[in-house]
């Protein structure tokens, strides 16, 4: 390849040209790709011819033609005349010209800083899902020449630190929350596919993948498949030690908390018939009566004389809905509401456990 450049670099007075004209060594090889580059520094005048990363030929636009003096500097008049390719046979794939001088990085295919791929936020069903693991596959294929008689040198991979032999790579980084809205306030953290993973629990996941090139910029890795392993969440644990305490018309339900800090509420279940839990004599309305989130409860209108059965589900919510998530029953626990009965007789003066207030305090 031979480079011309005529009328084209001019002194700082712009009274006079400086015509140069180089060439390098290197052949030009049928059914192969080669590229070349020609950067030229202001500041010292260098010109420099470089063919596929090697240094061809280095020559100097100045007044002494060497390492010194004034700088010729480059200026295309209206009527400028540039010819490309005189005499060639063959394919241009690209041509570009930089405002500025460009480094050797500059003509690899990649940029050596790689780049950075992020899922959307992905669904897995239910709140507090654990990921156990995340399966990956992918890869990287290199290719020598041309398609047509060109070598493919390709590396495939399942799991693992996927580090190939050109020293091309990807990192895997995960996050997770109960909402897709707030994923972006959740720490990334790393992880290699195949491997165990703790500490990662939410509804809903993103995955980012950090691509980088080879050592010379030619190839990249590719992925193929991600598969996320995890464990549904649960709704909360039931509350404990429910008691119910009759009195007339009505039944008084304490609970201990349950011991899921996810936990929002309780779902109060009743009824006079053993194993239905869906009655509808209480004031408050049908069974199941959303207590929120206390542990305790005085139902009201209930028959006297009338033995009901109470069980408790706490719950939290599906979220970004408002659907409530209810866990499994309580122990079951019965009362028989009677005329006359008082929170006083079952509570007597000075008793640790009268609740408060009363029966106004539920």
């Amino acid at each position: 390849m031979q480079w011309s450049f005529e009328n084209f670099f001019t002194s700082p007075d712009g009274a006079s040209f400086n015509n140069i004209e180089f060439s390098g060594n290197i052949p030009v090889v049928p059914k192969a790709w080669s590229h070349h580059l020609i950067r030229f520094d202001a500041t010292t005048g260098m010109i420099e011819y470089i063919a596929n990363e090697a240094s061809e030929a280095i020559v100097y636009s100045t007044v002494s033609g060497r390492e010194k003096g004034d700088v010729y500097t480059p200026i295309a008049g209206n009527n400028g005349v540039i010819r490309l390719g005189e005499r060639f046979m063959g394919i241009i794939d690209e041509f570009k010209i930089h405002s500025v001088c460009a480094g050797r990085s500059s003509i690899q295919k990649y940029i050596p800083s790689g780049g950075r791929t992020e899922t959307k936020a992905i669904d897995l069903g239910a709140n507090n899902s654990g990921v156990i693991r995340i399966d990956a596959a992918g890869g990287r294929v290199s290719i020598k020449g041309n398609g047509t008689s060109g070598i493919f040198n390709s590396e495939f991979r399942e799991n693992g630190r996927f580090r190939f032999s050109d020293a091309s790579e990807m990192h895997f980084f995960i996050r997770a929350s109960q909402n897709p809205y707030l994923l972006s306030g959740s720490q990334w953290k790393s992880f290699t596919p195949g491997t165990n993973i703790s500490g990662i629990n939410g509804r809903y996941v993103q995955i980012a993948v950090d691509f980088y090139p080879s050592a010379n910029g030619e190839t990249s890795p590719y992925l193929s498949e991600l598969r996320i392993i995890y464990k549904p969440g649960e709704p909360p644990l039931p509350p404990g030690n429910l008691t119910a305490t009759a009195v007339d018309g009505g039944v008084l339900l304490r609970w201990k908390n349950s011991p899921d800090s996810n936990t929002v509420g309780y779902l109060v279940y009743y009824s006079s018939i053993r194993g239905e839990l869906f009655g509808s004599d209480a004031l408050m309305g049908a069974s199941p009566i959303d207590a929120g989130n206390r542990n305790s409860l005085f139902i009201d209108g209930l028959k006297n004389g009338t033995l009901y059965y109470f069980r408790i589900a706490a719950y939290d919510y599906v979220s970004g809905t408002v659907n409530r998530n209810a866990g499994e029953f309580s122990k079951e626990v019965t009362a028989r509401p009677l005329a006359g009965l008082t929170l006083a007789e079952m509570f007597p003066q000075g008793s640790e456990t009268v609740p408060a207030g009363g029966m106004s305090g539920f």
